[in-house]
């Protein structure tokens, strides 16, 4: 099995509403790479940070497994 992070980038310093609701194309990917057997994980970086993004990474963070 293979995992997967999916990154959406900050856009707030573009658009004022940047990251006011889930990136529906990257749950989509999500979606279509866990029905194949695959792991994917989402990091939203207009609500995440960048250690979080650096713990998904790893693989350390909790929602990774």
């Amino acid at each position: 099995m293979k995992k997967v992070v999916l990154i959406s980038p900050p856009e707030q310093h573009l658009l004022m509403e940047a990251g006011d609701r889930p990136n529906l194309g990257l749950l989509y990917l999500a979606s279509s790479v866990n029905n194949s057997g695959n792991s994917a994980v989402i990091s939203d970086l207009n609500h995440d940070s960048y250690k979080t993004l650096e713990k998904k990474l790893q693989g350390s963070y909790r929602d990774w497994e």
